[in-house]
């Protein structure tokens, strides 16, 4: 669905780039479709992620199915991902909460949780997962970020 919604915004504004913004598993959709399954017509300028569990999350284990499975920490899934972006061209911005009660541990919405606050990761302190799409802090960063 994502990439017909990609291809059809595209053919619009066939001048444009397209930054795609997911928060919480809508990162891992964001990523994977980008580095995956993007047609070549489809000019993505960057991505940025809020409160994506890049390294798992262990609250999976309170769901069921194959979505919740691949964001078990260790999955295979979540692995081959963050190889691609590793080597991907693409510019990557990730945001992060300390206090995030989704993401656990909250550091995983990180590419690089040894480094919280660098040009491309953003920590705030005290925001739950839901919170961080209307957190003002969070608005800010991303429209930096789109600047």
């Amino acid at each position: 669905k994502l990439g017909k919604t990609m291809q059809s915004i595209q053919s619009k504004h066939p001048d444009d780039t397209i930054t795609l913004i997911g928060h919480s598993m809508g990162g891992l959709v964001s990523s994977y479709y980008a580095e995956f399954l993007k047609k070549d017509d489809v000019k993505i300028e960057k991505i940025i992620t809020i409160g994506t569990p890049f390294y798992g999350t262990r609250t999976a284990s309170l769901g069921v199915g194959v979505s919740v499975e691949q964001m078990a920490p260790n999955s295979s899934f979540l692995e081959s991902l963050r190889l691609k972006i590793e080597a991907s061209k693409l510019p990557y911005h990730y945001i992060a909460s300390q206090m995030d009660n989704m993401i656990v541990p909250w550091d995983s919405a990180l590419m690089d949780p040894l480094s919280p606050n660098t040009d491309n990761q953003y920590t705030v302190p005290d925001q739950g997962h839901i919170r961080l799409l209307i957190s003002s802090q969070v608005l800010e960063k991303v429209k930096s970020w789109l600047a």
